[in-house]
């Protein structure tokens, strides 16, 4: 749940009583910065409550995400951090563990907006030696549900961004489940930058008996600096998992590259 939406920043002051709104701090349309997320998953009533340390790189219509959690109790939890690169040209998301030295991609949800004019840039993929991958697979083929509604929630500035609301709200049922899997979220997406998200408050029922989720996303700090292109680009030397697993764990469905 984590890895899939990254708080909201609500005012609670009446407008006559809120400090004045800081001017926009403009287009960021490359930046290094940070964030955190808090993430609470109540299971049979017990909660269990997680942060994870963010860091953010953006440039040209690429998002990279470096999550890092603190495993606390909870030994399972990936080990290291979980690189997440959002590739609006080419609608997919990548993701990397530099423990276990794998990567996964898949595309995006088809409501990713793509960049209007994405800059060249090496693919994100190591370059294959001989081996064949495995064809990109919608992630809609394996449902028997999928809804999603949004609507926009103002403009506003936070935190120095000039941002738009957006409500949103997706079910989704996976082929032979019985259950309906329900996220509903508040966001707020920074207007001058590709629909960055500033924050993220979100509710989550993954249609397992007995376990909900609430994530709360906020950036922290940002650097107006472009990060190189060989920041977005898979490191030498990982293989491809087979699913978003193998990433988290290193298992014997690899598929090796150079």
């Amino acid at each position: 749940m984590l890895l899939s939406a990254c708080a909201l920043w609500t005012m609670t002051l009446s407008p006559a009583l809120a400090a004045p709104t800081p001017a926009p701090m403009g287009p960021l349309r490359a930046f290094t910065g940070h964030a955190h997320a808090d993430l609470k998953i109540i299971a049979g009533g017990s909660p269990v409550d997680l942060t994870a340390h963010v860091m953010i790189a953006q440039r040209d219509g690429l998002s990279r995400f470096d999550i890092t959690i603190d495993r606390g109790q909870v030994p399972l939890l990936p080990i290291g951090a979980i690189t997440l690169v959002v590739d609006r040209s080419a609608n997919t998301l990548t993701f990397w563990n530099a423990a276990t030295k794998m990567y996964y991609t898949q595309p995006a949800a088809a409501m990713l907006p793509s960049a209007a004019t994405p800059a060249p840039i090496p693919s994100l993929t190591p370059a294959p030696s001989g081996k064949a991958t495995p064809a990109p697979r919608s992630p809609l083929a394996d449902l028997d549900v999928f809804t999603f509604s949004a609507q926009l929630n103002g403009h506003s500035t936070i935190a120095g961004f000039a941002t738009t609301g957006i409500v949103a709200s997706i079910d989704y049922r996976k082929k032979g489940a019985t259950a309906t899997a329900h996220v509903h979220a508040t966001v707020d997406l920074a207007d001058d930058d590709a629909w960055f998200p500033v924050d993220i408050s979100a509710t989550i029922d993954p249609a397992i008996p007995g376990i909900t989720g609430m994530l709360d996303y906020a950036i922290d700090d940002v650097v107006r600096v472009e990060p190189p292109a060989s920041t977005f680009v898979v490191p030498a030397g990982y293989q491809q998992a087979a699913t978003i697993f193998g990433v988290l764990s290193k298992g014997s469905s690899a598929l090796p590259f150079h």
